[in-house]
């Protein structure tokens, strides 16, 4: 897989008659291109399957489609009792054991961008003093530019897949 760089999934066939490919929700069928050795493919669906027939042993089946990057929002909640997606319960006071108020991160919201199904960035709506009091200041939350490029790094490894499956 190509993702989150790219749209694409390379399939190596060792031995098969054929596939089922689940291609995630977010993905469009009508901009999927799948192809082989042997020129293009028509697939058939089932819901968010892609169906191949009749694959010829040592084939390599391409599949590429549109990856996007989409923007949420998402908000700490500020209420002593209230729970967040990102953190759980509110943190307890040491000397009472009494649930605390976030202090300057109540209620802010959070810009999450991701590429596919990867969060690739996280910013906060405005600089949080908290952070800024922090000796030696604080690491960004997600240091992930590299993810945002259009094309995946390759990196070629030999991989061990042996010639006959055991029966066990």
């Amino acid at each position: 897989s190509y993702l989150p760089h790219e749209g694409k999934v390379v399939l190596h066939i060792k031995v098969a008659q054929a596939l089922s490919v689940r291609l995630p929700t977010w993905v469009d069928r009508d901009q999927v291109q799948a192809y082989g050795r042997k020129g293009a493919i028509r697939p058939a669906w089932i819901g968010q399957r892609m169906l191949i027939d009749r694959v010829a042993p040592a084939d390599e089946i391409t599949i590429e489609f549109t990856v996007t990057e989409t923007v949420e929002k998402h908000r700490i909640p500020g209420g002593t009792n209230e729970k967040t997606e990102l953190f759980g319960l509110q943190p307890a006071s040491p000397s009472t054991g009494a649930a605390r108020e976030r202090a300057d991160w109540k209620g802010t919201w959070y810009t999450c961008r991701f590429r596919a199904n990867t969060l690739v960035a996280i910013e906060a709506e405005r600089p949080l003093a908290s952070l800024a009091a922090v000796r030696g200041g604080v690491a960004p939350l997600y240091v992930r530019a590299s993810l945002r490029q259009p094309k995946a790094p390759l990196i070629r490894k030999n991989r061990f897949v042996p010639d006959k499956v055991l029966d066990w």
